[in-house]
């Protein structure tokens, strides 16, 4: 997989996308120029919302494949699953992740 961080070039959407949901980061990444990633960073966790480019089904497996690289650089640990739910309606992926450790979580309290 590659998984590139659109977070800069996308940048006025990351900003506004913190401010609606409350979160105190977001990123964008494209995933294989198929799928898009975003990464919400709240206060106790961390919500990945993966979805497809295209208006094909989104499927389970990608989220494994996901899972196989195992860290998204710097900080989203993969194998710290707390809950994970599809949303057939929109074809979108949805996983929450615990942070690593206190270290890591205070890094994005700004």
């Amino acid at each position: 997989m590659i998984i590139k961080d659109l977070s800069t070039l996308e940048s006025d959407f990351c900003r506004q996308a913190t401010v609606n949901t409350g979160s105190v980061r977001v990123r964008s990444m494209d995933i294989d120029m198929e799928y898009s990633l975003f990464v919400y960073y709240f206060k106790d966790y961390i919500h990945l919302s993966l979805s497809r480019y295209d208006d094909k089904d989104i499927s389970e497996e990608v989220w494994e494949q996901l899972q196989d690289v195992g860290m998204i650089f710097p900080d989203v640990n993969l194998s710290h699953l707390s809950d994970f739910w599809k949303n057939d309606e929109k074809q979108q992926l949805h996983v929450k992740l615990t942070y690593e450790d206190a270290k890591t979580r205070q890094n994005h309290d700004d």
